[in-house]
């Protein structure tokens, strides 16, 4: 059943979902990183990341933290942050991201999940 409280808290303009492409890009580029040399190479990555969400996210990864905590903790942050709109997207973004990740998705797989949030119309515009 699709969260329809959810998706209208999650509208953005075309504009603010481009705005998007350079998270999902650096997504994709950990989950290759991870994938080929292990989650923990990416410990070295953290203190490069601008977004808190992210930072924590990727440090629950390392820290050798449950799927489902890092879950219960990346939803936690994101409901008391407020966000609605781009900064919202930005948020379930980096959550389905940070848990594919985790999870050791393939990362053709997390990116095709990653961009399913750019909406058909978007991905097919862009050719992703």
């Amino acid at each position: 059943m699709f969260n329809l409280e959810l998706r209208k808290l999650l509208e953005c303009t075309k504009e603010e979902k481009l705005s998007c492409l350079p998270l999902i890009d650096k997504l994709i580029e950990l989950a290759k990183e991870a994938r080929y040399n292990g989650a923990l190479s990416l410990e070295e990555r953290i203190p490069d990341f601008d977004d808190y969400l992210l930072k924590m996210g990727i440090t629950l990864i390392v820290d050798g933290c449950s799927p489902e905590d890092n879950n219960a903790i990346l939803e936690t942050l994101i409901i008391n942050s407020g966000k609605t709109g781009v900064g919202l997207l930005r948020q379930m973004i980096i959550r389905d991201g940070v848990l594919a990740i985790q999870a050791g998705y393939n990362p053709g797989l997390i990116a095709k999940k990653l961009n399913a949030y750019l909406g058909e119309d978007l991905i097919l515009e862009l050719g992703r």
